[in-house]
C-alpha cells in the first residue's frame, strides 16, 4: 500500500497561512463537513434573496458567492462548479480581478476535490498568473503549494518541488512558521516518495515541532500519521501504532473523517507487517465500506489493494482477485500512478498463483511500465542534482586557478572592481525597489486598516438601526391596540362609575331606613350594596388585566415565561384588536367565531411576546377582511375565527380570516424582513418577521400558513405545552 494525502479545508480569505499545504500522505482529498445539500442552496437562495433588486455584478455579491463556495466546497464540488464560473463571469463584467482569481482558485480546487487532475493545473495557473499581476504574495504562495500538491498526486515530483519550493521561498520571507512548516511537511513527502526514509522521518518531526508550538491540532495529527507511516515503512511496527493510534484519538473531535480513514489503513498494514491478519482484514473492511459509500476512490484504492495483499498473503487468491481489480481500477480512475504500479504488481503475483500465466505476465509489464516511469523521474532529478553539483565545482577550480596566475593579477582587479561597480549598482537598485515595494505594502496595510474601522463601524450602527426598526414596531403594534384598550376599557370603567352612583343613593336610602328603625329594610340594602360591591371588583379587576396587557406589550426588556391560560390570552388580544380596527374605521364591522379547547390550554409562555404575534396576526387577518369588504361591497361579509386544541402535549392556535389570501409569488417571501404587501404608511415589514422569531426561536414552537388567493388565510401556531418545552 502507499503513502496517504491529506489536504485541510481552508476559509474563503486565501490571504491565510496556507495551511493546506499540510500533507499526510501520497495524495491530496478533501474533508467533509456535516452539512447538506440543502444548505447550500439555501445559502445561495438567500445571497440572491438579498440581491433581488440589486446588481448582481455588485463585488459584495461576488465575495459572498465566494464565501458559500469556500463554506461548501469540501462536501460538493460538482454542484459548486457552475457557481464559482459564473462569480468569474460577474468579476469578469465589474472588472472585479481579485474575485476573478479567487474564483480561479476556488474552481481548481473543486476540480482537485474531484481528482480531475488536469483541470486543477488549468485553473490554478490562470489563477496564478492573476496572482502575480495584482502582485499579492500571500495569494501566489497559496496557489504555488496547491499546484504542488496535485503534481504530487499526479506523480510528477520535479513539477511538485519547484512549486513547493518557490511557496517556501515566500513564506521564509515572511516568517510564517505555519506556512513554512506545511511545505516541510510536502518536502517530506517526495523524500518518502523516494524510499528516504530517514530524510523523511527527520522532517516530519521537525515539522511536528512547529504544528505543535502554533497548537494547531489538525496539523499536530497530520504530521504525527507522517511519522506513523514511516515508522511503519521501516517495520518498526511498535512505533508506528503507537503514532498512529495518538493520531486517530486526537483526530475523532475534528469531523475530519478522513484522517479516521489514512490512519486505519496505515494501522492495518502494520497489524500485517506483526501478521495480525484478521484484525487487518476487518480494518480494511471496515474502510471499503465507508470510502464507498462516500466516493472516495482514493482510500477505497488503497483499502481494495490492502485487503487483496492480506488475502494474498493468506492463500486465499480467488478472494485477492476481485478486491485487487477494484483497488486497481479506483486508482486509474483518479489518475494515482502508485497505486497503479502496486495494483499490477498484485495481480501478477495472484494470476501466477492461480495458474495464469498470460494474465500474469501483462500485469507485470504494466508494473514495470509504470514502475520505470517514477524511477525516471527520480533519476533525473539525482542527474540533474550531479550536473549542478559539477557545474558548480568546476567553475569554483577555474577561478582558483585563475587567482594563482600572477601575470593576470592586475587583469584580475580591474575585472573584481567592474564586478564590484555592478553589484553595487543592483544592490542599489534592488533596495530602491525593496523599498517601494515596502511602501506600497505599508499603503495597502493603512488602506485595510481603515476599510476595517469603517466595515465595523457600518456594523454597528446596522445593529443600532436593526434594534431602532425592532422598537419602531412595538411602538406601531402598540398604536394599532391603543384604540381597542381605549374602547375595551372604558365599559368596565362605566359599570364601575354606574354602580357607585348607585351604591352611593342605596347608602342614602339605609340611613332612612335606620332613623325610620326598620333593621330588615336596612340589612336588605346592605345585601345589595355587597353585590354591587362585587361587581366593582370584578370589573375593575377586567380593568387591571387590560392596562397589564398593554404594559406586557409596550415593555421593552426581556419578559420572563409564566404559564398562562391561552384562551384567554386569545379572547382578550381578538377583542382588543376588533376594536382597535373599529376605532380607526367606524364603519368595519367583521363577525367573529371562537372555538377554544375545553378546560385550560395551559402554555409556558412569555405573555407579551405571544401577545404581539397574535396581535400582528389578527390585525393582518381584520386589514384583509376589510380589503376584500371594500372590493365586493355588502355581499360579502368579513370573517375571522381564532380557535385553540390541546393535543399530543402541544397547543395548536388557528386564526383564519376569508379575506384576500396571500399570491403564490409572494408566499415564501412574508416572514422576511422589512416585505409588506400593505400600503405604504400602512406597515412596517417587520411584524410577521418578529412574530415567526418569537414562536420559532424563542418558544421552540412553529408557525405554518395556508391560503388561497380571494378565499382565505390560515395561520397555524403550534406551542408546548407547560412543563414540555426544552
Amino acid at each position: 500500500m502507499g503513502y496517504f494525502n491529506l489536504k485541510k479545508k481552508f476559509q474563503v480569505d486565501l490571504n491565510k497561512p496556507l495551511l493546506a499545504a499540510a500533507l499526510l500522505l501520497f495524495h491530496s482529498c478533501w474533508f467533509m463537513d456535516a452539512i447538506g445539500q440543502s444548505g447550500l442552496q439555501q445559502s445561495i437562495a438567500g445571497l440572491n434573496a438579498s440581491y433581488a433588486d440589486k446588481p448582481k455584478s455588485d463585488t459584495a455579491y461576488i465575495n459572498g458567492l465566494h464565501k458559500i463556495s469556500d463554506e461548501f466546497i469540501n462536501q460538493h464540488p460538482d454542484s459548486l462548479i457552475p457557481v464559482l464560473k459564473n462569480s468569474h463571469a460577474l468579476s469578469v463584467q465589474a472588472d472585479y480581478q481579485y474575485g476573478q482569481m479567487k474564483s480561479y482558485t476556488l474552481t481548481g480546487y473543486a476540480y482537485d476535490n474531484l481528482r480531475i487532475y488536469d483541470s486543477a493545473i488549468i485553473y490554478y495557473n490562470k489563477a496564478l498568473a492573476l496572482a502575480n499581476k495584482l502582485s499579492d504574495r500571500k495569494m501566489t504562495a497559496t496557489i504555488l503549494n496547491y499546484l504542488g500538491l496535485v503534481y504530487t498526486s499526479k506523480g510528477n515530483y520535479p513539477e511538485a518541488i519547484f512549486n513547493f519550493l518557490e511557496a517556501l521561498k515566500i513564506a521564509e520571507r515572511d516568517d510564517d512558521k505555519s506556512r513554512i512548516a506545511s511545505v516541510y511537511n510536502n518536502l517530506g513527502n517526495l523524500y518518502y516518495y523516494q524510499r528516504k526514509y530517514d530524510v523523511a522521518l527527520e522532517t516530519y518531526i521537525k515539522t511536528l515541532e512547529i504544528f505543535k508550538e502554533l497548537k494547531d491540532t489538525l496539523s499536530v495529527c497530520i504530521a504525527g500519521l507522517n511519522i506513523g507511516a514511516v515508522y511503519r515503512e521501516q517495520k518498526e511496527y511498535r512505533k508506528a501504532m503507537t503514532y498512529l493510534n495518538e493520531a486517530l484519538l486526537l483526530g475523532e473531535g475534528l469531523n475530519y473523517p478522513e484522517i479516521n480513514y489514512a490512519a486505519k489503513i496505515e494501522l492495518a498494514q502494520s497489524y500485517s507487517g506483526i501478521d495480525s491478519l484478521s484484525a487487518a482484514i476487518e480494518l480494511f473492511s471496515e474502510i471499503i465500506e465507508k470510502t464507498n459509500r462516500n466516493n472516495d476512490a482514493l482510500y477505497a484504492a488503497q483499502a481494495y489493494l490492502g485487503k487483496a495483499t492480506v488475502l494474498h498473503k493468506l492463500g486465499q487468491y480467488k478472494s485477492a482477485l476481485p478486491l485487487a481489480d477494484s483497488g486497481l481500477n479506483k486508482a486509474k480512475g483518479i489518475g494515482q500512478k502508485k497505486h497503479i504500479k502496486e495494483g499490477h504488481e498484485l495481480l501478477a503475483k495472484i494470476y501466477e498463483a492461480l495458474g495464469n500465466p498470460s494474465m500474469a505476465l501483462m500485469n507485470y509489464k504494466q508494473f514495470k511500465l509504470y514502475a520505470d516511469s517514477l524511477s525516471n523521474i527520480e533519476s533525473e532529478r539525482a542527474v540533474a542534482n550531479m550536473e549542478a553539483e559539477y557545474t558548480y565545482s568546476k567553475k569554483e577550480l577555474q577561478f582558483q586557478r585563475k587567482s594563482l596566475q600572477q601575470k593576470w593579477l592586475i587583469f584580475s582587479a580591474f575585472a573584481g572592481i567592474f564586478s564590484l561597480s555592478i553589484i553595487l549598482f543592483f544592490i542599489n537598485r534592488n533596495r530602491r525597489l525593496a523599498n517601494k515595494a515596502n511602501h506600497t505594502l505599508q499603503l495597502k496595510n493603512t488602506e485595510i486598516e481603515n476599510q476595517k474601522k469603517q466595515l465595523e463601524n457600518a456594523l454597528y450602527n446596522l445593529k443600532e438601526t436593526q434594534e431602532q426598526l425592532i422598537q419602531a414596531e412595538k411602538m406601531a403594534s402598540l398604536g394599532e391596540i391603543t384604540a381597542g384598550i381605549a374602547h375595551e376599557i372604558q365599559n368596565p370603567l362605566n359599570f364601575i362609575n354606574n354602580f357607585s352612583d348607585v351604591s352611593r343613593e342605596m347608602l342614602d336610602e339605609m340611613i332612612d331606613e335606620l332613623n325610620k328603625g326598620n333593621t330588615s329594610e336596612v340589612v336588605a340594602i346592605i345585601e345589595d350594596i355587597k353585590g354591587n360591591l362585587k361587581k366593582i371588583e370584578n370589573h375593575g379587576k377586567r380593568a387591571d388585566g387590560i392596562v397589564k396587557s398593554m404594559l406586557y406589550h409596550s415593555r421593552t426588556a426581556i419578559g420572563k415565561r409564566e404559564v398562562i391560560n391561552i384562551n384567554e390570552l386569545c379572547e382578550e388580544y381578538v377583542n382588543l384588536t376588533y376594536h382597535g380596527m373599529r376605532a380607526k374605521d367606524k364603519t368595519f364591522n367583521a363577525k367573529i367565531e371562537k372555538h377554544f379547547a375545553t378546560g385550560p390550554a395551559l402554555v409556558e409562555v412569555i405573555p407579551q411576546d405571544i401577545g404581539r404575534v397574535m396581535l400582528n396576526i389578527l390585525n393582518n387577518a381584520f386589514f384583509a377582511v376589510n380589503q376584500r369588504k371594500m372590493q365586493e361591497g355588502n355581499d360579502y361579509q368579513p370573517t375571522v375565527k381564532i380557535s385553540t386544541e390541546c393535543k399530543d402535549k402541544r397547543i395548536k392556535i388557528v386564526i383564519e380570516d376569508n379575506g384576500t389570501g396571500i399570491p403564490e409569488e409572494i408566499r415564501t417571501k412574508i416572514f422576511q424582513p422589512f416585505f409588506t404587501t400593505k400600503p405604504t404608511g400602512s406597515g412596517t415589514g417587520l411584524g410577521l418577521s418578529i412574530a415567526y422569531d418569537i414562536i420559532t426561536k424563542v418558544h421552540e414552537g412553529k408557525i405554518d400558513i395556508e391560503t388561497e388567493p380571494n378565499s382565505f388565510t390560515r395561520f397555524i401556531l403550534t406551542l408546548p405545552e407547560a412543563g414540555v418545552m426544552g
